[in-house]
C-alpha cells in the first residue's frame, strides 16, 4: 500500500538524487511550480531522469507480476501438508 506522495512517491533515490516537488498547500505548489520551471535545463534533465528510474525499480509492471504472485503463494504454504 502506498503512503502517499510525501512518503514513498516523491521521495530521493538511493544516491540521494532528487526525483521532483512535493507541496502541502496552494503557495508551496505556486514555489514548486516556480522553482522547477527555473531549473537549468541539465538539472530538469537529470530530476526527470531520476524520477523515471524511481518509478521503474518500484512500479514496473515485472515487479508488480513478482509482488503480487508472491502474495498469492502465501497463503497455499502449508496447503495440504496436514
Amino acid at each position: 500500500a502506498s503512503g502517499g506522495p510525501l512518503h514513498d512517491i516523491v521521495v530521493p533515490l538511493a544516491d540521494g538524487r532528487r526525483t521532483g516537488f512535493l507541496a502541502a498547500s496552494a503557495s508551496e505548489y505556486a514555489d514548486a511550480m516556480r522553482e522547477a520551471f527555473a531549473l537549468p535545463a541539465d538539472l530538469a534533465r537529470e530530476m526527470r531522469q531520476a524520477a523515471r528510474e524511481s518509478c521503474v525499480e518500484r512500479f514496473s509492471q515485472e515487479l508488480f507480476e513478482r509482488r503480487i504472485g508472491e502474495l498469492l503463494r502465501e497463503p497455499l504454504r502449508g496447503v495440504g501438508a496436514e
